[in-house]
Order: structure tokens, then sequence, then C-alpha cells
């Protein structure tokens, strides 16, 4: 018993560290901001319903933020992950066939896994600012330039970004799930006479169905990572089509709004919790209609 008591203890102390921490910096702040949302005042507490809510789906600042995020979600993770898969479902053939320098080329793949989001923000102003190189071309070509970073085009900027920065590790993902498919599989699918495409819908796609459910989680997790490259490049209040949930909270932060902040907080988290539990739901129904 005593053993079995200075494991636990030993055990306790390596983890109550990081959960003390987690507890500190993370649960508490929440609960305050889910108390803020539901109070007139940050000094004490006054309750006011679900009236800051109400303002908040009332605000156009709010609806354009909600609004430019989904529609960044519905564009950004399908291309991400058509992108993706493709490229793992080329290196798999690749190796499959012994093919030279795949290596070389795989390494080169990781390349946006070692960028820093400046030096990557620094690039796309290099090259699509008011004076950039792309502008410089089109001025060559008797065009008119193109202000990018001021107008619908910035989201496209914005999309080739979140492309850039998260194609590395999903493809490294999918790569993964595709070695670990037995050969037998697929020789035994082409000797009864599968051509590529029924082995791809009938036996690849669902034997990955899991890591690519976790893929897209990762995918519209990152989505909201993507404020740092935003604000970079864009500043605190950029073109319509790119001001995203993050931009809101973050303005309302500077001007001290913490009511309106708090309550755009947990719809943000919310979101990101319902697209977890549906996900996690689905598998947990596959799994039990499989036993």
């Amino acid at each position: 018993m005593k053993q079995k008591t200075r494991e636990s203890l030993a055990g306790w102390s390596f983890v109550g560290v990081s959960l003390l921490g987690v507890l500190i910096f993370s649960v508490i702040p929440f609960i305050i901001s889910i108390s803020y949302s539901f109070s007139n005042t940050t000094i004490g507490f006054q309750f006011a319903g679900f009236q800051n809510y109400l303002d908040l789906f009332s605000s156009k600042a709010f609806l354009r933020a909600l609004g430019n995020t989904l529609r960044f979600i519905v564009c950004g993770v399908p291309l991400l992950m058509l992108f993706s898969g493709g490229l793992a479902l080329i290196f798999n053939h690749l190796n499959r066939q012994n093919f030279r320098r795949l290596d070389l080329w795989f390494a080169l793949s990781l390349i946006p896994m070692l960028i820093p989001s400046s030096v990557t923000v620094l690039f796309v102003r290099i090259f699509f600012d008011t004076y950039g190189i792309v502008n410089g071309w089109l001025q060559k070509l008797n065009l008119e330039p193109v202000d990018w970073m001021n107008s619908n085009w910035a989201v496209v900027l914005l999309i080739g970004i979140y492309l850039w920065k998260n194609f590395s590790y999903i493809t490294v993902i999918l790569l993964g799930a595709l070695q670990s498919i037995p050969l037998v599989t697929l020789e035994a699918a082409q000797l009864d006479g599968a051509n590529s495409r029924q082995i791809l819908l009938h036996i690849t796609l669902p034997q990955i169905l899991p890591f690519l459910e976790f893929s897209l989680l990762l995918s519209v997790m990152d989505i909201f990572k993507m404020f740092r490259e935003s604000y970079l490049l864009f500043g605190d209040y950029p073109h319509d089509s790119v001001y995203m949930l993050q931009n809101f909270m973050n303005n309302n932060f500077y001007s001290i709004n913490y009511q309106r902040l708090s309550s755009a907080s947990v719809i943000f988290c919310l979101l990101i919790s319902a697209a977890i539990f549906f996900m996690v739901k689905r598998r947990a129904g596959k799994l039990s209609e499989g036993l």
C-alpha cells in the first residue's frame, strides 16, 4: 500500500504542475469570461441575462466577423484537405514505386513548418504590396496595379498563407495513414479487377477515414490561429473580407468592452466545441456500429 501511495504521489507531483497551470491560466479566466458575458459591468457582478448576447448579434461588426470566419472555414478547409490529401497520395504512390530522391522532395515539402510567420508575411508583402513585385509585373504588361491588401483579394492572400502554413503536417498525417494500409489488400483488389478509382473510393478512403476526420478537425482549429498572420499583414482594422472573429475580439479588448469580448469568446469556444463534439460523436457511432 505504501509503495502504491508513493507512486501515486509521485505521479500527481508531475501532473499537478501542468494541471495547476491549466487551471490558473485557462479554466479560471474562462469562467470569469462567462460571468462577464452575463453582467452589465466588470466591477462586481450585475446580472444582465442574455442582453450582451442579443447586443452582440445585433452588431454589424460581429456578424461580419462571424460570416467571414465561417466562409473562411468553408473555403479554406476543403482546399487544404484536397491539396494535402493529393500530395500524400502522390508521395505514397512514388514510395511504392521506389522513386529515387523521394526523401529530398518530402523534406522540401516540410519547409513551411520551419519558416516563421513573420518571414511568410514579409514575402507576401514583397510580392503583393502596393509597390510589390506582382504590381511591377502588371505595370510592365500595361495593366492597372491591384491593391491586394485592401480589396477582396485580401481573403485570397490569407487563404494562401493558411494553405502554406498547414499543408505540411496534414500531409504527414495522411501519408502515415496511407502507408498503414496493408499492401496485400491493395494487390488483392487489383487481382479482382478493381481500377485505381475503385480502390481509392472503396478501400483507401474507408481505411484512412479516422485520420481524415482528425486532420479535418486540426484544419478547422488552425483557422482560428490565423490571427497573427492577419494582424501582421492587415493590421487592427483589415479589409471587410478578412475581418475575422479574432479581429473583433482584439478590437473590443483595446476598447475595454469586456462584456462584448467575453460574449464573443464564449461563442468562439462553442463553435470549436461543437465541431469537436459532432466529430467525436460521429466516430463513436461508427465504432458502436462496428461492434
